[in-house]
This record gives C-alpha cells, structure tokens and sequence, in this order.
C-alpha cells in the first residue's frame, strides 16, 4: 500500500540534485548536466506520472514511460557505437543482480538494514560504479535495470498482484541507485587518480635511484 513516505525520497532527491547542478557541481552530481534540462526533465516527469495504463497483470505509470524513452535515446545518441552492446549488457546484468537481491532480501527479512527494496538499490546503484563511469551509460544501465526487475513478478507470481512500474516507491528506490552509482563513481575516480599519480611518483624515482 502507498504510503505518504513514498515518493518523498525522489523528489528530495530531484531537488538536491538541482541545487547542486546549479550550484557549479555539474561535472560530480551529472556529468555536466546543467541545472534548467534538469529541472524540465523532473517538471516533465511529475506531470507524466499522472497517467498510467490499465491492465491486469502489469501497469506501467507514464513517468517510467518516459524515462524509459529518454534511456532509449541517450543509448542512442549519447553512448559510443563501440559501448552500446556492452551497455545493454551491463543493464540486463544488473536487472537480473537486482531480481536475485530482491529474493535474497525477500527470504531472508533478517538481511534488511534500512528498508524493504532500498539496501538493494544501494547495493545495485554501487555495482553500476563498477561497471561504467560514464554518465550518459549509467542512466541507461540503471533504467533498464530497473525495469526488468519490475517485470520479474509477473513472471514468476502471475495474477497473484498487479505490477505497477514506475509508482513513487520505484521512484524511490531508482533515485537511491542512482545517489549510491554518483557516489561510488567519485570514489573509484579519485582512487584511480590517487593510484596514478603514485605510479607515476614511482616511476620519476625507480627504486634505488639517488
């Protein structure tokens, strides 16, 4: 059942984000995504997610429609041709890693640390780091991922519920991979540049040099 919590994680997300964007954090938060495509894209969101299909095993809202069309087309424009196919991968990878964290947490409700559905996305959104640093990939992996996930129940518990993709807790549990993926990226980014310039401090001074 929806809660008056659900949601409020996204949109405090959303905002935060765009306080940073215009802020001068473009490069960290996004990539150099600037502060007003931003702010239409969740403006544009909001008002997409008052529609939503009718079905009987699956509903999908419009705003999981709509980020699901802007995956589509930053994969296309955005990703290198050489990334793409690897980039599909990574998305199906981390879709099926989120359905086993799913059942993993599911069975086992001894696991959950903060809340139902939310140590996986952390989890999941940190893995993403793992598996590419560029942004424009991370939104397709993470997208795409999340989508198949959504679609596991009505595969593996048909007509026992109705799958809703794209409702705020999705929202919520979408908008903390991708704080968790962000994060974890300037982490792997400012170890890999410490580890560098060792390596090079190393090799201007071989060992045993005077």
């Amino acid at each position: 059942m929806t809660t008056i919590e659900d949601g409020f994680l996204a949109a405090e997300a959303a905002i935060i984000l765009v306080i940073m964007l215009w802020s001068g954090w473009n490069h960290e938060a996004a990539g150099g995504l600037k502060a007003m495509p931003a702010a239409a894209a969740f403006i544009l969101f909001a008002l997409l997610g008052q529609f939503q299909t009718q079905g009987q095993l699956l509903q999908w809202n419009g705003s999981a429609i709509g980020l699901l069309l802007l995956a589509a087309w930053i994969w296309r424009k955005l990703v290198p041709p050489s990334d793409r196919v690897y980039t599909l991968g990574c998305a199906f990878l981390l879709g099926f890693l989120q359905i086993w964290l799913g059942t993993l947490y599911g069975g086992s409700p001894q696991l959950v640390i903060i809340r139902e559905g939310w140590d996986a996305a952390i989890i999941s959104g940190a893995l993403a780091s793992l598996l590419t640093l560029r942004v424009t990939s991370q939104v397709v992996v993470l997208a795409g991922a999340a989508a198949l996930a959504s679609l596991y129940p009505v595969w593996a518990a048909p007509g026992l519920t109705v799958t809703v993709i794209g409702g705020a807790a999705w929202w919520d549990k979408l908008a903390l991979a991708a704080f968790s993926c962000r994060l974890a990226s300037l982490v792997v980014q400012a170890l890999a540049a410490s580890l560098g310039r060792v390596l090079s401090h190393q090799g201007n001074h071989p060992e045993g040099e005077a």
